[in-house]
Parts: C-alpha cells; sequence; structure tokens
C-alpha cells in the first residue's frame, strides 16, 4: 500500500517522472490492467530505482515531509473510551511540551554538540561515554527517519514515530546529561 502511495501522490502527478518511469523502466499506462500487473511485479523496485536515478526528488522529499513528520503525533490506534478525559488530558499536556514542528530536532544537535565539546574535552568518566550514547542515539534516528520518509507518503506520522520520540527525547535527556557534565567538572575542579 506505502508503494502505491508514493506512486499516486509522488509519480503520477508529474508528467516528467511518468515518462521516465514509462521509458526507462517500462512501466504501462497507470489506471490499465497493463499497470497492476506491472506494479506487482516491478512496483517496489521501480520506485527504488526512481529515487536512485533521481537523488534531487529524494532530497527535496526528505526536507518537504521532514517537518511534516513532527505533525499529529497522536497515536490515533489506542483509544479508550473509558479513560477518554485522562488521555485528552495527557494529549494537552504533551502538545505543551512539544509542538508540531521540528525544533526537537534543532535543539538535539545544539544539545548534542555541547555534549560532544564536553566528552572531548572534559576528562570525567562519564563525559565520553554519553558522548558516544548520544551519538548512537542521534544517528540511529536519523537514520530511521530516511527510508520511512522515502517510503511512504500519506503515513508519514506512524512510520516515523520512533525516530521522532527519539528527537523529542533526545532533547531531554542530552539537558540533563549536559548539567550533569557540568556539575561532575565543577566537582571535579573544587576537589
Amino acid at each position: 500500500i506505502s508503494t502505491i502511495n508514493i506512486y499516486i501522490g509522488d509519480i503520477f502527478p508529474f508528467p516528467a517522472r511518468v515518462e521516465f518511469m514509462q521509458t526507462q523502466l517500462g512501466m504501462p499506462t497507470p489506471n490499465t490492467p497493463e499497470f497492476h500487473t506491472w506494479f506487482e511485479e516491478h512496483g517496489v523496485t521501480g520506485a527504488t530505482r526512481f529515487i536512485f536515478a533521481h537523488p534531487g526528488y529524494a532530497l527535496e522529499k526528505l526536507i518537504r515531509d521532514f517537518p511534516n513528520a513532527f505533525k499529529q503525533g497522536t497515536q490515533s490506534y489506542f483509544v479508550m473510551p473509558e479513560i477518554k478525559v485522562l488521555r485528552t488530558r495527557l494529549i494537552a499536556l504533551g502538545e505543551s511540551l512539544h509542538t508540531e514542528t521540528s525544533t526537537p530536532f534543532l535543539i538535539g544537535i545544539v544539545l548534542l554538540s555541547g555534549i560532544l565539546f564536553a566528552g572531548f574535552t572534559n576528562h570525567t568518566n562519564t563525559a565520553q561515554p554519553w558522548a558516544w550514547i548520544g551519538l548512537y542515539l542521534f544517528f540511529t534516528a536519523s537514520i530511521a527517519i530516511v527510508p520511512t520518509i522515502l517510503g511512504d507518503t500519506w503515513a508519514l506520522h506512524r512510520h516515523t514515530i520512533f525516530s521522532i520520540a527519539m528527537y523529542r527525547l533526545g532533547m531531554w535527556i542530552f539537558a540533563l546529561i549536559l548539567i550533569d557534565i557540568a556539575l561532575t567538572k565543577n566537582v571535579i575542579q573544587n576537589a
């Protein structure tokens, strides 16, 4: 389903993209029985080959959809009527802590840079391990979000929730780590 969404949302509306798919990859005219047969056999590989042949498309899609991944972070599949009031209040609290923008990603970069700087300049026992853990968490989320954005056009929020949660948690965890490193450094210097 996610592959056909790529075709419908990102390929079919653009005649040049349809022409590439038809001339280079042998895609039949959309909405024909031949297309459905071709799509079953070559749909995923065709979309993948299209992405590799057009890196500008991939970059543009990542830039366009990255901020949208932070919107509508509510998990709609686990509705429990008996705690509807509590759920509504918890969602409001969550939205006050994390607006639906990519700010946690940017703040995470700034805080992670501080942790990395502290990790390479501080001579405490915890600074370097925290730097490596922070890098691991941030890069795992960043690597995971790329195929999820490129792999689906319409179910973006559901598939990017891991990366978005990591960015949002990282914003808070990285701040606490920096405070810990700063306090540890002060204790060592004063001792």
